[in-house]
């Protein structure tokens, strides 16, 4: 999540700074990211809020998710398993 500054229209990360250090290290110089539309005091109590909230998004737990069925070889039921879930 990105704030556009009044000033002089750069762009401030608010959230997601791990994922920016890994694409750099990538070697990678663009990144995806919402614009909050709000002034940057708002975005970061925002984010605060909802990282409270809600720990990880469904997107990152499918990201987890899909790397152990892929990458690891679990099984649907072995995932939902350890996951609490259902298949």
């Amino acid at each position: 999540m990105v704030v556009k500054k009044a000033a002089d229209g750069a762009f401030v990360v608010i959230h997601g700074y791990k994922r920016v250090r890994a694409l750099r290290r990538l070697g990678r110089d663009t990144v995806g990211a919402s614009c909050w539309p709000g002034e940057e005091a708002e975005a970061l109590i925002v984010t605060r809020l909802m990282q409270t909230a809600e720990p990880e998004t469904a997107l990152e737990q499918s990201w987890l998710l899909a790397e152990l069925h892929e990458r690891f070889g679990l099984s649907l039921e072995e995932l939902a398993r350890h996951f609490g879930g259902t298949r």
